[in-house]
C-alpha cells in the first residue's frame, strides 16, 4: 500500500512554514501552507491517473485532518479540480471530510475538538510520565 510521509518545510522567504504528506508508494502528494491566521491552506491533494478512485486521496486527507484536530488547526482550501475530475464531485468529496462552503470557492474546516482534547488529554499523560520517570 506504501508509506505515508509527513515533511514540514521551513523557508526564510517571508518566513513562510508548510508541510507536504507524500505516499511513496503511488506519488499521491498533498501541500499546505500556514496563513497568518494560524490556519493551514490545502494548497494542493494530487493523485497520479493510474492511482485516482482507490482510495489514496482519502487516506491522505484523513492523515490531514487527524494532525488538524489533534493540533487545533483549522483547514480551508479553494477546489481546483484537474486530470477529468469535475468541481462538484471534487467539493462533494471535501464535504464528506467535513469542509463547508464560507464563500464563494473557499471551504473551511474547523478541528473536531472532542479527538483534540482526547489527544491533549495522552499528551498531558505523556509529559508527566517523563517529569517523573527524570
Amino acid at each position: 500500500m506504501g508509506i505515508l510521509e509527513r515533511v514540514l518545510i521551513l523557508s526564510d522567504e517571508k518566513s513562510k512554514i508548510s508541510t507536504c504528506y507524500v505516499h511513496k508508494g503511488t506519488r499521491t502528494i498533498a501541500d499546505l501552507s500556514l496563513l497568518k491566521n494560524g490556519w493551514m491552506l490545502i494548497t494542493r491533494i494530487n493523485v497520479p491517473l493510474p492511482s485516482r478512485g482507490k482510495g489514496f486521496g482519502r487516506l491522505v486527507l484523513d492523515e490531514i485532518l487527524r494532525d488538524a484536530d489533534r493540533f487545533g488547526v483549522t483547514l480551508c482550501l479553494e477546489p481546483m479540480p484537474s486530470g477529468g475530475l469535475k468541481f462538484k464531485a471534487l467539493a462533494d468529496w471535501y464535504e464528506r471530510a467535513g469542509f463547508r462552503w464560507i464563500d464563494k470557492g473557499m471551504m473551511l474546516r474547523l478541528p473536531r475538538t472532542d479527538r483534540t482534547l482526547g489527544d491533549l488529554t495522552n499528551v498531558s499523560a505523556e509529559i508527566i510520565r517523563t517529569r517523573n520517570d527524570i
